[in-house]
């Protein structure tokens, strides 16, 4: 029952299984390491006329990343952000080179292949949606590593980070919608998703002319099958049934109602005082007693929804008077469960 976890790596497996099970997404990202590539393998002189251009352009330069798929999702999510942050600059760079004979043929034909990519709608819409979501992802990811922490508040971050994928797949993320606001849609005073995935009319960001290929999919179908996929592994991951015990010890799991003070948890106690070595009968009285116990406590009681477990129990220990002794060690010895 005590696992000495990385949670930070289960995260990013989930997300790599993920994505692997999804064709374009490692087409997506095979074009983020092929533009670094274009720019940084064996060519300073392509290097260069992008540095100056933004030079010309008075427009801020970004270093371009790879993506290592062995570092943590901050690795990812920091290579896409940087084509979001010169996307305007490679468009005018790639439409540059693609145009200039002082490059060679091979140069000329990689900036049109990149050019026509970056400038296709689906393409454009599917980075803003992928940024969306590693924020969501790193934010946790970062959480996991943090040193120490108990099982139950990786149980607790662990239901956050499902949750926050669900809320996600309902609605458009801050980046995407930012790209919706800036994109202009012909005669439509505001581009919604479905007019900018399905217009016929010309559709504009920056003013580039966002083009249209049916090898792309667009970023609705895209996100439904990428949401799916995450969330099947993110479960698969990080399974309920390692938790399910100390599901009990969840503050806002516990009762509010005094006629389930006798029934709830009692199993789950049970099998951990069995793991414990505790006395099986003292442990599920003590517990009932303790539930008592913070029914009376009303300033505690009432933050049982808003106090995450590392929180709450502490304070239980200090401001709950007369906890029984068996129950007082029983939550010691949990809250000194450090899970990485």
């Amino acid at each position: 029952m005590i696992l000495k976890l990385n949670f930070a790596s289960r995260l990013q497996l989930a997300l790599g299984h993920a994505s692997e099970k999804i064709e374009y997404f490692a087409k997506f990202e095979k074009v983020i390491n092929s533009i670094y590539s274009f720019y940084h393998s064996r060519s300073h002189k392509r290097r260069g006329h992008l540095e100056e251009l933004a030079e010309e352009l008075d427009q801020k330069f970004y270093t371009l990343n790879y993506i290592y798929k062995v570092r943590w999702i901050i690795s990812e999510l920091s290579a896409i952000k940087k084509i979001k942050n010169i996307w305007y600059l490679l468009i005018e760079d790639l439409n540059s080179i693609k145009n200039d004979k002082k490059f060679d043929a091979n140069s000329r034909r990689l900036a049109d292949k990149y050019h026509q990519i970056l400038c296709d709608r689906n393409f454009v819409s599917i980075l803003y949606l992928i940024l969306d979501l590693l924020e969501i992802l790193n934010h946790y990811s970062v959480i996991f590593q943090q040193k120490g922490g108990l099982l139950i508040d990786k149980w607790f971050v662990r239901n956050q980070m499902l949750n926050s994928i669900r809320r996600f797949n309902d609605r458009d993320g801050a980046m995407l919608t930012s790209l919706l606001s800036g994109v202009k849609c012909d005669e439509f005073e505001t581009c919604t998703l479905e007019i900018y995935e399905k217009s016929d009319t010309n559709v504009t960001f920056n003013n580039i002319i966002l083009t249209f290929s049916d090898e792309i999919p667009t970023v609705s179908s895209f996100k439904t099958t990428l949401i799916q996929e995450l969330e099947n592994n993110l479960k698969s991951y990080f399974p309920e049934v390692e938790f399910e015990s100390f599901k009990v010890f969840l503050p806002n799991h516990l009762p509010r109602d005094p006629l389930q003070f006798s029934s709830y948890g009692q199993n789950e106690i049970e099998s951990i005082g069995r793991f414990f070595d505790f006395d099986i009968d003292t442990l599920s009285r003590d517990w009932q007693t303790f539930l008592e116990k913070l029914h009376s406590n009303p300033r505690l009681f009432c933050d049982i929804e808003n106090l995450p477990p590392y929180k709450f129990w502490p304070r239980v220990l200090r401001e709950v008077e007369d906890l029984p002794l068996i129950f007082k060690k029983l939550m010691r010895i949990v809250l000194a469960l450090p899970i990485g």
